[in-house]
């Protein structure tokens, strides 16, 4: 007695997205109407549910925000983020297909026209506010310029210059060979390459700026020398904090309260989603790893007492 055997696929769609066959074969008798059915989930169809789930926890890891496309830039990541998702990033990038491609290195703050983004998180900015600053001679203005006070970032940029603005009427005992620039009622007085003392600080603001090279000239101490001095383009590092780094890298977002202290956002949400989507995928695969056994192992049988009664 021969036996002919017919095939059929059915497509399982997982919750994770994952599709996978399953093969159904069916065993029938030459001239006769069906009488089992066998079904045999392939061994490797089963490891490779397994393994698109994990690929799908995995992916949960990490929030849907990949690298983006910036043009001249190249692809960029986290701290950097485009303009339409905030959420993904700390520093607002916009125009990559721009002439003129811009940055914001705190999100509600001021645009820098972005230059050049190199490894390590380093960015070559021009700063038109400062740029305007120096064309107009504003000292006021120059001695209170400062990059963002960013509560998951520290900026450092190079090279720099520290400058002492210190009332004119109190404060009179700086050394003669430190430069020294006349502002309305103080003098600014530039570089400072040593730790400032406590009595310079009762009289006195610190701040830095960035300069270009060192330059060298018969009119290093005239009024006029910090503007040529200073630059409005120059290349800034970004430290992000650690515990936002792993935020980021875990599915969470960073986030601050009204303290500007941080906190990692939808981090025990993904967490969560992780372990009950690895718990249901678990389970799934054991149920039809189980089911497959059983069935096979009892149509098998059947077909055996079939095969006496015939005999």
């Amino acid at each position: 007695m021969t036996t002919q055997m017919k095939s059929s696929l059915i497509n399982l769609k997982l919750e994770s997205n994952a599709y996978i066959w399953v093969v159904f074969v069916h065993s029938y008798e030459s001239g006769s109407k069906p009488m089992a059915v066998v079904s045999i989930l392939f061994v490797f169809l089963l490891s490779r549910l397994l393994l698109l789930h994990l690929a799908e926890a995995e992916n949960r890891l990490r929030p849907d925000c990949p690298a983006f496309d910036c043009g001249n830039f190249g692809n960029i990541s986290f701290p950097f983020t485009k303009s339409e998702r905030p959420e993904c990033g700390l520093c607002l990038v916009d125009g990559c297909n721009k002439t003129v491609a811009k940055i914001q290195l705190e999100k509600g703050g001021r645009w820098y026209q972005l230059k050049q983004i190199n490894q390590g998180n380093t960015v070559t900015v021009y700063d038109q506010e400062l740029g305007k600053q120096l064309q107009s001679k504003d000292c006021e203005a120059l001695s209170m310029w400062s990059l963002p006070n960013h509560p998951l970032i520290s900026f450092h940029f190079f090279p720099n210059l520290t400058l002492l603005k210190c009332n004119a009427t109190l404060f009179t005992s700086f050394p003669e060979e430190i430069n020294q620039t006349r502002c309305n009622d103080y003098n600014l007085y530039y570089p400072v390459e040593d730790e400032p003392s406590r009595s310079w600080l009762l009289y006195c603001s610190i701040s830095q700026l960035p300069v270009t090279m060192s330059q060298q000239g018969n009119d290093s101490q005239s009024d006029k020398y910090l503007f040529k001095l200073v630059t409005a383009e120059f290349s800034v590092e970004l430290r992000v904090v650690k515990d936002c780094g792993d935020c980021h890298y875990k599915g969470g977002q960073c986030l601050v309260n009204d303290k500007q202290e941080f906190y990692c956002g939808n981090e025990n949400k993904s967490n969560l989603g992780l372990k009950l989507g690895l718990g249901i995928g678990s389970l799934l695969l054991l149920t039809l790893i189980i089911f497959s056994i059983y069935l096979r192992r009892h149509l098998l049988k059947q077909n055996e007492q079939f095969s006496h009664i015939q005999l």
